[in-house]
C-alpha cells in the first residue's frame, strides 16, 4: 500500500450516498455520508438533543438530500421530524450510520478494506 501526500489526502471524493424505501411514507429518500466537519457539528448538537427527544431526528436532518446532494432538512425542521412516526426515523437513523461509518460494524468493515 502507497502512502499518500497532502494532496491525496485532500482531494474531493464523491460520498457515499444511499436510496432508502420507507414504507410508512410510501416513497424513497436519499440519505448521504456525514463529513467530518458534519459528523463534528452532529456531535456538538447532539448532547442537547438527547435531552429533548430529538436525537434521531437531529441525524436525519444531517443526512436526508435530494438528487443534487443538498440537505432537504435544516435545524428548524429537527422538531418535526421528532414528531413522525418512530419505525420511519429509526429506519433512516440506522441506515445513516451504517453509512457515515458510526456503527461498530462499520468501524470494523472499515479497517477490512
Amino acid at each position: 500500500m502507497a502512502f499518500l501526500n497532502r494532496a491525496d489526502i485532500l482531494k474531493t471524493r464523491p460520498r457515499k450516498t444511499k436510496t432508502v424505501s420507507v414504507p410508512a411514507w410510501c416513497g424513497e429518500v436519499i440519505i448521504q455520508e456525514l463529513t467530518a466537519r458534519e459528523r463534528d457539528h452532529f456531535d456538538q448538537l447532539a448532547e442537547s438533543k438527547l435531552e429533548t427527544g430529538e436525537f434521531r431526528s437531529l441525524l436525519v436532518s444531517f443526512a436526508v438530500v435530494d438528487e443534487q446532494g443538498n440537505r432537504v432538512f435544516q435545524e428548524q425542521d429537527i422538531e418535526p421530524l421528532a414528531d413522525l412516526d418512530a419505525t420511519s426515523v429509526d429506519l433512516l437513523f440506522t441506515e445513516i450510520r451504517e453509512l457515515s461509518g458510526m456503527t461498530t460494524k462499520a468501524k470494523e468493515d472499515a479497517k477490512n478494506v
